[in-house]
């Protein structure tokens, strides 16, 4: 008499499973359908991220070029004092070139000279530095990086030879040429004037026109952004400065 029983309460135990599970999973169902995002919440969100991906880019944009400003005036500094250390080693002038601004190379390629006291010519004591794509020297400020303008170099005999970079030959002195500063056996700076040299890299671009500056611009429309060296000229000491 216990066997019927059992299979009694067995066959009623899957339909009371069942009629109990269904409810749970519908409202699962219910409360999945509830919890999802609008159309109007998930454009909200695409418009925001897109704008902070905006943001973002133009914040890495101008560290970008911050970082190239520092790495070629970095470049510039050790140049200079290597130029400096190499005149008081040897007992003889250095000079440091800068190809003139305006052309393809305007502004952006350096190297040093020595005068070779046996034969009394000038040699190339460095390779040619060039500075980071987008870096140039401020030839175009009034009172910025004058001392390094070819109308503003320093006649020296002998005088310096022509350069020749990239198949082009520039000449010393020349507004299409190269200028240069020349540091003398006690570390000075040969005839640099009443005022110290100056040399400031700003971001921008050489064209036939002229430099074109691309980084940011003050209320007269300078460059804000520049790396600037200064070089005392009793000493030949190098002094950097940033905004």
């Amino acid at each position: 008499m216990s066997t019927p029983h059992f299979r009694l309460l067995y066959r009623k135990a899957p339909c009371g499973l069942s009629c109990k599970g269904l409810q749970p999973a519908n409202d699962g169902l219910a409360r999945q359908r509830r919890s999802g995002f609008s159309l109007v919440e998930l454009l909200a969100v695409i418009a925001i991220i897109s704008i902070l991906t905006g943001v973002s880019t133009l914040s890495l944009k101008g560290l970008s070029g911050g970082s190239q400003l520092f790495t070629g005036g970095s470049q510039v500094a050790n140049l200079l004092e290597s130029a400096r250390e190499l005149a008081i080693v040897k007992k003889t002038p250095v000079a440091v070139a800068l190809l003139a601004v305006g052309n393809n190379a305007g502004g952006r390629i350096l190297t040093a000279l020595e005068l070779l006291p046996d034969s009394n010519q000038w040699a190339r004591a460095s390779k040619w530095e060039s500075l980071p794509t987008g870096v140039l020297v401020d030839g175009t400020t009034p009172g910025v990086s004058d001392t390094f303008l070819p109308n503003n170099a320093p006649t020296i005999s002998p005088a310096l030879p022509n350069l020749v970079y990239g198949g082009t030959t520039y000449a010393p002195q020349n507004a299409s040429g190269y200028g240069y500063i020349v540091f003398l056996p006690n570390g000075s700076l040969y005839q640099s004037g009443a005022q110290p040299g100056v040399f400031r890299l700003v971001e921008g671009v050489s064209t036939s026109a002229g430099t074109k500056f691309t980084g940011p611009k003050d209320s007269a429309n300078n460059p804000a952004n520049y790396f600037q060296i200064v070089i005392n000229e009793s000493t030949g000491r190098i002094k950097t400065a940033r905004p």
